[in-house]
């Protein structure tokens, strides 16, 4: 970690592949009180790489990984809320123009029987249009 305090994740991952690939075992000689050595290490890479990951950073990378996963998490519920919510518009929009064709028919079965009796039907037409447009929208 960086003397702020924040995760360094460019500098963790530099000092990661500069490492050697070879089997890494643990390690644990007290060579003075209070001081141990954990690896013996043939190059400063390696030594480098095991100080880069010193417990701070490696609770501060982990936090991070447990941020990034709830975040993933939310995020995955919030799509499929949103899916859900989409589905349910998708269903009122049908429900809606179903109720607007009835509408507009049942206004043209009026105008029928208005047209019958010798009545105007020009409104009745303009209102099944409108209806239907409604249906459309």
């Amino acid at each position: 970690m960086n003397a702020d305090h924040t995760l360094d994740v460019s500098a963790i991952r530099e000092a990661a592949s500069g490492a050697s690939a070879g089997k890494w075992d643990a390690l644990a000689t007290c060579v003075e009180a209070g001081m141990w050595l954990v690896a013996d290490c043939a190059q400063d890479y390696d030594a480098e790489h095991i100080a880069t990951m010193d417990p701070p950073t490696t609770l501060a990378l982990l936090d991070a990984l447990d941020a990034a996963r709830a975040e993933v998490e939310r995020l995955t519920i919030k799509h499929a809320v949103i899916d859900r919510m989409a589905e349910q518009r998708d269903e009122l929009r049908a429900e809606r123009d179903a109720i607007a064709e009835k509408i507009a028919v049942a206004i043209e079965a009026e105008a029928h029987h208005v047209d019958r009796v010798g009545g105007d039907t020009h409104d009745y037409n303009e209102a099944a249009r409108i209806a239907r447009e409604v249906g459309k929208a």
